[in-house]
């Protein structure tokens, strides 16, 4: 509730015209505090307790305002920084941690991350409808980053239709399936846009978001 007067006469309680706002700010909390003394009754006045509770309270809004307003100050520096991080990747090549892409007539760099080595990989091409259309079959792989020499075509070997794709992987070591196993995409990045939720990377492979990045490198 926002205070925008106070008027009393003897001791007769206080009115106050409020505003559509809900929040009681400092300048309002002040002025009610103030209002409180000037038509308290001067037979029955306010407990030192009670103002000294009332004070607390205002100096606790006071320092919840300056909070608020570092906090303010942080997340609008953290935007600009971002800004900034994006427009530094034009033109470079940018690897992401996705498992979705673009395909636009162009080759496209697909691979994962093993955290150990594995004995076999499967990786496997789904459109849009999660229809297998190409499988890929590795053997004897290293653990890290391990990209694939794929020419994005079918099982037949015939180029695939522009359109979003997304990989599934299966990878396993000599006792068991191997876990944590990070789909990437590597391309390059021709424009940048800046949206609400953060700086969005347009590339051949489709948009990348920048929390996406794995790590960037020079053409």
């Amino acid at each position: 509730m926002s205070v925008s007067s106070a008027t009393a006469t003897g001791t007769t309680s206080p009115t106050y015209a409020t505003s559509s706002s809900n929040t009681l700010g400092q300048e309002d909390f002040l002025e009610l505090l103030v209002a409180q003394l000037e038509n308290q009754d001067p037979l029955d006045p306010q407990s030192n307790t009670e103002f000294v509770a009332q004070l607390a309270t205002f100096s606790a809004l006071e320092q919840q305002t300056i909070t608020n307003d570092k906090l303010d100050d942080v997340i609008s520096a953290t935007s600009d920084m971002q800004q900034l991080a994006g427009i530094d990747m034009l033109g470079k090549n940018v690897v992401a941690q996705s498992d979705n892409f673009y395909i636009n007539g162009e080759q496209v760099d697909i691979g994962f991350y093993l955290p150990e080595d594995a004995t076999s990989v499967t990786v496997s091409v789904l459109d849009e409808d999660n229809n297998v259309v190409s499988t890929l079959e590795y053997s004897d792989l290293s653990a890290g980053d391990n990209f694939l020499d794929w020419d994005a075509t079918d099982k037949d070997g015939n180029p695939l239709p522009e359109g979003e794709y997304s990989l599934s992987i299966e990878a396993y070591s000599a006792d068991s399936e191997i876990d944590n196993v990070l789909p990437l995409i590597k391309t390059i990045v021709d424009e940048v846009a800046m949206t609400s939720s953060g700086s969005v990377l347009s590339t051949d492979a489709g948009e990348i978001m920048l929390s996406d990045i794995y790590s960037v490198t020079n053409n």
